[in-house]
């Protein structure tokens, strides 16, 4: 009876466990793994369905980008704070990349508001950074190796708030077009980062009042795309509110889109 009741806890684990990976909700959020809501698999296997169009997954934990010709490289739900410093060697991988014809897609995390580690902030030497990030916060001289975003790139990132009537849900704001091209004239926008001190270099497609929040670059052959919010990648805006033309903006006119996975610890 003892080993029989092992048996049925076992394959009730092991149950349990198999529902949980066909979920996808063991994987972080807004990973290409995950099939609900939070996840962008919907995404991910829309694209594979297209002729043309190649899809993978980018596993590997060093900081290493695709050839670039050809290719669209995403990288979503980035940390406001991960990306106020960088790794120089990083900037160098991401300018060869791009200059070689890539298209770098970074969508930030949709942070409502200001995080904790934006502001305690303190001195000290970060952490190995993980790929596609700045490893955290950083005190205000960047370490060794490490340059500025805003002196790279020549764009800076803050925060506006979204409005909460109870300090939990936060309401969507619209984000307005302001590019001329043929996309969304406004969109939901879910997330409190905005973009500051934007040189004109970059191309504001969408703003948020006064303040960018999506834009893009063009450096050698390449492009560079920053958005501060990934909700309308995920499966759930794909369902309540698919913007199909913004979507096939962000990763065209590329013949592979890779998703980057390791940057979530995958």
């Amino acid at each position: 009876l003892l080993a029989v009741a092992a048996a049925l806890v076992a394959c009730g684990v092991f149950h349990l466990f198999r529902l949980r990976f066909e979920s996808g909700d063991v994987y972080p959020a807004y990973s290409s793994l995950r099939t609900d809501p939070l996840g962008t698999m919907a995404f991910y296997e829309a694209l594979g369905d297209l002729p043309g169009i190649t899809v993978a997954r980018d596993f590997q934990n060093v900081n290493r980008l695709p050839a670039g010709r050809g290719t669209a490289y995403l990288h979503l739900a980035a940390r406001s704070y991960d990306w106020r410093w960088l790794p120089e060697e990083l900037f160098d991988e991401i300018d060869r990349y791009v200059r070689n014809g890539g298209r770098l897609v970074i969508a930030f995390h949709p942070e409502p508001v200001r995080p904790h580690q934006f502001a305690t902030a303190a001195g000290g030497t970060p952490p190995p950074p993980k790929k596609g990030a700045g490893g955290g916060p950083k005190p205000d001289e960047p370490p060794e190796g490490y340059v500025r975003l805003s002196d790279r790139w020549g764009l800076e990132l803050t925060h506006v708030p979204l409005d909460s009537d109870d300090g939990e849900s936060y309401a969507p704001v619209e984000a307005e077009k302001v590019a001329d091209l043929p996309l969304p004239e406004a969109i939901s926008w879910h997330s409190g980062v905005v973009l500051t001190n934007v040189e004109p270099a970059w191309d504001t497609i969408y703003q948020r009042g006064t303040n960018p929040v999506a834009v893009e670059r063009r450096t050698g052959r390449g492009t560079i795309v920053v958005a501060t919010d990934s909700y309308f990648l995920s499966n759930e805006a794909l369902r309540k509110e698919p913007q199909a033309e913004l979507l096939a903006w962000l990763v065209a006119p590329a013949g592979q889109v890779v998703f980057d996975e390791a940057h979530f610890g995958i």
